[in-house]
């Protein structure tokens, strides 16, 4: 005879041999008799003692198959990527070829950091660095750098946020007081993410 798969009441204290919640039995007249409230119906429960002929459910060949649906349809569904965002100033910024040739090309010895970060994760990690040289918690909104941002994250994503240099120049477009000014930029860029349900995160370099 086959080997049958059978469900019933997790709340059973019986031995048994569990598959990813389905479990396999050898007493149903124990189980029928201590458990009248199983969430089977009635018509599943047959008069046999035999579990090969109660709470009959499918067999192994049935399971498999279905097994095997599912992971030729996962097969075809896309992981979702990670997306990282990261705004700030020169220390994290990406610097073009146009900007290098100024200094002599490739081997000029400068680089943001978070442009160097694509090579340290996998494919499934994505880096957008909106970050701009010069700029301060105060002039990288007010130039529209940060709305370019927050229009473009999308829930579950990350933006890395690192402001500091910039925000002490004694100019009026960047400079912000650390204890009023700056302290309450951070909190907007922090508050705005999370209503986009997107994680912030403030770089320590």
């Amino acid at each position: 005879m086959k080997t049958k798969i059978y469900i019933f009441n997790p709340l059973l204290r019986k031995t048994a041999v569990k598959i990813t919640g389905i479990v396999i039995g050898n007493d149903a007249d124990d189980i029928c008799g201590r458990y009248t409230g199983l969430s089977l119906k009635k018509n599943y429960i047959s008069k046999t003692s035999s579990l090969n002929e109660s709470f009959k459910i499918m067999d192994m060949k049935r399971l498999f198959i279905a097994l095997g649906c599912l992971l030729f349809l996962y097969s075809f569904t896309e992981t979702k990527k990670i997306t990282i965002y990261s705004i700030g100033d020169s220390t994290m910024c990406d610097y073009d070829q146009r900007y290098l040739n100024g200094f002599g090309g490739d081997n000029y010895p400068i680089r943001g950091w978070m442009q160097m970060m694509p090579q340290f994760f996998t494919e499934e990690v994505v880096i957008k660095n909106m970050a701009r040289s010069g700029r301060s918690s105060k002039s990288f909104r007010e130039e529209g750098y940060w709305q370019k941002t927050i229009d473009q994250v999308m829930p579950g994503d990350y933006v890395f946020i690192m402001f500091g240099p910039n925000d002490e120049k004694d100019d009026s477009l960047r400079h912000t007081d650390p204890h009023s000014t700056y302290r309450q930029n951070l909190i907007n860029y922090i508050s705005e993410t999370r209503a986009k349900k997107v994680y912030p995160y403030f770089s320590p370099l």
